[in-house]
């Protein structure tokens, strides 16, 4: 079985599929990827005390400002020429769509990408 970008041995609830979803979404996006984590649920990804599981760059950003962050993030990979780079916001109903949708609207009104 090949190895994928989320260690194993992770301390998910029982239960929750965030676990098995972060692993097909980083899958998918590769290794060319960012990861920009929100404290909450998805925090366990992002780490702490400097480790993380992600085999991969990630930033725990605040709760309200994911898409922000990523926003950021682009246009600085932008400036330095790098656009195959992805940024990839995980996150999960309350960074999303409650107190996270004032910056994910913003990054939509300003056509991010």
């Amino acid at each position: 079985m090949k190895k994928g970008f989320l260690a194993s041995g992770i301390t998910t609830c029982e239960g929750c599929a965030m676990e098995l979803i972060a692993r097909i979404v980083f899958e998918a996006a590769g290794e060319n990827t960012v990861a920009v984590i929100p404290p909450g649920c998805g925090a366990i990804l992002a780490g702490y005390n400097g480790e993380t599981p992600l085999e991969l760059p990630v930033v725990m950003s605040n709760l309200e400002a994911t898409a922000a962050f990523a926003s950021g993030i682009r246009a600085g990979l932008d400036i330095l020429g790098k656009p195959e780079v992805r940024v990839l916001g995980f996150a999960g109903d309350g960074g999303t769509a409650d107190i996270g949708l004032q910056s994910l609207s913003g990054a939509v009104e300003r056509n991010e990408r």
